[in-house]
């Protein structure tokens, strides 16, 4: 048996991507993400009730969105949900529940739904997000309970954590249960009691096993008249179970909804006279608009041509044209797949910066009116002059641009600024959370200077720097003080971190290469037939069939290998024994061509971490050393060692050919990142000691995005030269990028 009941559609708000007009630059691009969302959510319902309750119901309705254990989205109540959710590329679980879950009821239902979807780089994902009813449902079959040999009945339906009593009252009007199960319960208890035809009592129990959400468990009591009535035997209880199901949509919609494009429409607007662009009101509907008005206009547009007050859908051609000529223009357009209108009212910046300077602000009021009735007020408000600046809020953060300054955020920190506007303000802080999340926790903004007065020209700067925070997650922030309401939320999304590939160097392979005395094996550390992160000279040396770089271990912090790297000589040659993140890419000559970076995902750490070890042994071969370096590295003097890290916008090619040389150079354009560290002297310890290395950022580093990560190791600082020690070794293992 299948039951059919009715459903209800509900909009979040109006969705914006689908109202595009034809004109460019209208819609503010995402704030956030490389990808967005837009959503709709369907509750399945039997709408028996008032629209009220219906509306209700729309209110209680919470969607969370999450990507692996890291929740990125929390919404309560449709209309918190916005039109375009942004999002990073990646995959996404969507969970909604709506109604209220109540153990055991008459009138409060529960609704579930779960969604997979996807996001990739730039693109709109529509998805329909359904919310069935989660309850499992119980009722009595009025029909099958014979007056005459059922009175006084009273029939319980229910589990541990509540039942319900079903009496000729509401079996008569047909009223379901609605149960919430426990975790650990699958089965429903039910109990008949009453009197039969003789006045005799009975009283019979059993269960309703394997219950299921979305179905409704209907009772059929029938009566045996012959039967004894003690122990329940005079009753007979039978099960219908019935999936629910979707038949109708009622669709229910917000109110119009006002707002600026590039502005937040809530707060005044200070723009210094001179300096405006043109501005733009955006009005969306989910019907037809019966009036949309505009109160102010006289203060910004003056005409005898029309009144302060202008109704857009009602006033003359004439008058539209006229207020047009003065700077303020409107236009509509109605999404045929969507009946959602959008209204444009478009202030124009000759209008604006020819406003004269004053000390008071300008504002335009705006009202919407749809044809089911519903109504949105909003207001302008615009200051161009300091004097005419109201200063809302004590304490003010600023928006993070995070395409601006690639550096503000990272992985597991952010840089907040803001100003302080009121000098008075107890206990300024910024506060922040992971995204839909509830605990928020503080950063306070000390050293503050106190003003005398509050203007715009008297704010105090501020920048706090939030820690601790996890890597790829979406967090909101604001600013907030003692007895101040918090300010608007800011969001911004950090960094994913960068796990080095065999970083602590237990994968070891080899390869074949062709040299200039034939064929030979190389090792490398890796897996499969050519290196794909780490790489060494081995190649270069394997013509004089030496093994610079190789797995070893003698000295190891964890797992069974470390990287040894052994400087060497062969015919009064000198090769530095060395380890880089990049690929070998030929022998010229005896000279070595190499390209220096690996593919990054563009994250900012703050240091390379590692364990090393270094014995120099003294310098014993100076071939093509420049004169600069001359009183640095000295026969019979112990060799140097070196280990750089560098983020770079693009792999670094290396020559050593004397006549072609080009060598790393940390101030090349490519080099936004670099540290270095570089010992003359044998470690004190005989195993491996951990090192960290700072990488220090350049200017350019906040608008070009570090694609290339570059590490050289190498047991003779000037091997490039062919100089240093042929008896140096260095030892290293583990390598990790800290964020901090």
């Amino acid at each position: 048996m299948k039951r059919i009941i009715k459903n209800l559609l509900l909009w979040a708000v109006a969705p914006v991507a689908a109202l595009a007009l034809n004109s460019c630059g209208l819609d503010e691009p995402f704030a956030d993400g490389q990808g967005s969302l837009r959503i709709k959510m369907v509750i399945d319902s039997e709408v028996t009730r008032a629209e009220t309750d219906v509306t209700d119901l729309g209110a209680t309705c919470k969607l969370y969105i999450s990507q692996g254990d890291n929740l990125i989205y929390k919404f309560t109540g449709l209309d918190e949900i916005p039109s375009m959710i942004p999002f990073r590329s990646g995959h996404y679980l969507a969970e909604a529940y709506a109604g209220t879950k109540t153990p055991a009821s008459f009138t409060d239902k529960y609704y579930e739904g779960t969604q997979e979807f996807d996001i990739t780089d730039a693109s709109v994902t529509n998805m329909v997000m359904t919310c069935k009813i989660a309850n499992v449902v119980a009722s009595v079959n009025s029909s099958t309970i014979h007056p005459e040999h059922l009175m006084n009945y009273k029939i319980t339906v229910g589990h541990s954590g509540g039942t319900l009593d079903f009496t000729e009252s509401n079996v008569a009007t047909e009223d379901k249960a609605y149960f919430c199960m426990p975790d650990d319960e699958t089965a429903l208890a039910y109990t008949v009691e009453g009197d039969n035809a003789e006045g005799k009592h009975f009283v019979t129990s059993g269960t309703i096993p394997d219950v299921q959400k979305a179905h409704e468990y209907r009772l059929n009591i029938k009566c045996s008249p012959d039967a004894v009535a003690e122990g329940g035997a005079y009753i007979t209880v039978e099960i219908d179970d019935s999936e629910i199901l979707v038949e109708d949509e009622i669709v229910m919609t917000a109110a119009p909804e006002i707002s600026g494009i590039g502005f937040n429409i809530a707060k005044q607007q200070y723009i210094p006279k001179g300096s405006f662009s043109d501005m733009y009101l955006r009005i969306r509907a989910f019907s037809d608009l019966t009036a949309l008005r505009i109160s102010g206009v006289q203060a910004f547009a003056p005409s005898s041509e029309y009144e302060n007050d202008i109704n857009f859908i009602a006033a003359q051609d004439f008058v539209i044209s006229a207020l047009a000529d003065n700077g303020i223009s409107y236009r509509t357009e109605t999404n045929a797949s969507t009946g959602v209108v959008r209204s444009i009212v478009t202030l124009s910046a000759d209008m604006l910066n020819a406003l004269a300077a004053s000390n008071t602000e300008y504002v335009l009021e705006i009202t919407a009116v749809d044809s089911a009735g519903k109504q949105s007020v909003a207001k302008f408000r615009l200051a161009n002059t300091e004097a005419a600046v109201i200063l809302e809020d004590p304490v003010v953060v600023n928006r993070i641009d995070q395409a601006a300054d690639l550096m503000a955020v990272g992985a597991k920190s952010a840089t907040i600024t803001g100003v302080i506007v009121n000098p008075d303000v107890v206990n300024p802080a910024v506060r922040f959370r992971v995204s839909g999340t509830e605990e928020w926790q503080s950063v306070s903004i000390s050293s503050v200077a106190a003003k005398a007065r509050r203007t715009r020209a008297d704010e105090t700067s501020f920048s706090v720097k939030l820690s601790g925070l996890l890597p790829a997650t979406r967090y909101e922030y604001q600013a907030y003080a003692d007895g101040m309401n918090p300010s608007e939320s800011y969001f911004f999304t950090t960094e994913g971190t960068f796990t080095i590939p065999n970083a602590s160097l237990e994968s070891w392979s080899t390869y074949s290469a062709k040299t200039m005395l034939g064929t030979k094996t190389v090792i490398f550390p890796g897996e499969g037939s050519e290196p794909t992160f780490w790489d060494s000279g081995n190649e270069g040396a394997a013509t004089a069939n030496k093994t610079l770089t190789d797995k070893s271990t003698d000295m190891v912090h964890s797992g069974t290998y470390s990287c040894r790297l052994a400087s060497s000589s062969a015919a009064n040659v000198m090769a530095a024994g060395n380890l880089f993140v990049g690929d070998y890419v030929k022998t010229d000559g005896t000279n070595g061509v190499l390209q220096f970076g690996r593919e990054y995902n563009g994250s900012h750490p703050s240091k390379l971490a590692l364990y090393a070890n270094y014995r120099p042994g003294n310098v014993d071969i100076i071939k093509d050393l420049p004169s600069e370096f001359a009183s640095i590295l000295v026969k019979d003097q112990p060799d140097y060692g070196q280990i750089y890290v560098a983020l770079t916008t693009a792999p670094i090619d290396i020559r050593t050919k004397a006549s072609d040389r080009k060598l790393f150079n940390p101030d090349d354009a490519e080099v936004i990142a670099y540290g270095q560290v570089t010992w003359h002297e044998n470690f004190s310890a005989s195993g491996l000691s951990r090192l960290e290395i700072p990488l220090e950022y350049k200017a350019s580093a906040k608008t070009s995005k570090p694609l290339y990560l570059v590490i050289v190791c190498s047991a003779s600082k000037y091997g490039d030269y062919f100089s240093g020690s042929s008896s140096s070794v260095m030892y290293v293992d583990d390598f990790e990028l800290i964020y901090e």
